[in-house]
């Protein structure tokens, strides 16, 4: 509960004595002693959830020198192993409901989420790999289509709009092979990295049109703050990715003329791609500008999408003469 009202304070625009940055990193610190006091790492019931969502408040604090959210991550996924919420209920509903399957399938995502999120940061292997865990994808469900008396759990009929976390967790496990593959924990030739950009092509196309990329100016009045940002955030991974799955064949000497040229100017288009969407997303958060109101959405985007465009783009580019 305190780590809940610990991301109201962070994000809330009232300016009374319980927002603000203090309030949150006080209720924060409260959430951390209730853990303690609770026990969590005999791993009860809920110690899981408890420490996910502390986790997720502290991300509203990464200047704070006292925690380091990759070994509470970790602690996190170590937990989940120890509750099996790496394991697919489906086939335990005796001891289980339907709604607790579909409710550990959430928190599973939400942790295996922060793993890649937190592996593409700081530049370490993935906690989670996919011959570890049987744990299906969320159910493209809405909180109204379920509750704790649900002997069912089942997706909505429409195809024009899916739940985010559904559309993320589909793409994880193709994320976690690029991450390793761009920082040179596992080796793919060419033709191996173009059937991974197949798989991640196919997922960008499943994105239904409510959530793919348009201007956020002329975005309509009726479309929330937050499903902007959802759909700035599936277009950025899809860039980014793209430019990481590329990177590594970006060497002359060693390519094709062929395979070096195509992994240039498709990692260029991304690239400007991403920086432009970056600019976008950074004029609306100004004053006069559709995200300025709510900064808190825009602000919990990386950076490091933006830091890799600006960063790694120029380093390839220099010399081309062709530039986009």
């Amino acid at each position: 509960m305190f780590s809940i009202v610990a991301i109201g304070a962070s994000i809330s625009g009232a300016s009374t004595p319980f927002s603000g940055p203090e309030s949150s990193l006080a209720y924060t610190n409260m959430s951390a002693r209730c853990l303690v006091s609770g026990q969590y790492h005999k791993v009860v019931e809920f110690s899981v959830e408890a420490l996910t969502l502390h986790l997720h408040s502290r991300c509203f604090h990464q200047k704070s020198p006292d925690v380091d959210l990759c070994q509470l991550h970790a602690l996190a996924v170590r937990l989940a192993h120890q509750r099996f919420y790496h394991c697919e209920m489906n086939q335990f509903l005796q001891l289980i409901t339907p709604f607790e399957a579909e409710m550990r399938r959430r928190v599973w995502y939400f942790i295996q989420y922060y793993d890649v999120l937190f592996s593409l940061e700081y530049g370490v292997p993935p906690l989670i790999h996919e011959d570890t865990h049987s744990t299906g994808h969320p159910t493209d469900a809405q909180d109204d289509d379920f509750n704790e008396d649900s002997t069912v759990v089942l997706p909505r009929a429409t195809t024009d709009t899916s739940l985010p976390c559904v559309l993320m967790s589909q793409v994880l496990p193709i994320l976690r092979r690029i991450i390793c593959h761009a920082l040179g924990f596992s080796t793919w030739s060419y033709s191996d990295a173009m059937l991974v950009k197949a798989q991640l092509d196919i997922w960008y196309q499943s994105i239904p049109s409510s959530l793919r990329i348009r201007s956020i100016k002329n975005t309509a009045f009726t479309d929330s703050n937050h499903i902007i940002m959802q759909r700035v955030l599936f277009e950025l991974i899809y860039t980014t990715f793209i430019t990481l799955l590329y990177r590594p064949f970006l060497d002359s000497l060693t390519y094709s003329n062929c395979e070096f040229q195509t992994a240039l100017d498709v990692y260029r288009k991304n690239a400007v791609r991403s920086v432009r969407i970056s600019i976008e997303v950074d004029r609306e958060m100004q004053e006069g500008g559709r995200l300025h109101d709510d900064r808190h959405v825009a602000s919990s985007l990386s950076i490091n999408d933006f830091l890799m465009s600006t960063t790694l783009g120029p380093l390839e580019f220099f010399e081309c003469v062709d530039l986009p």
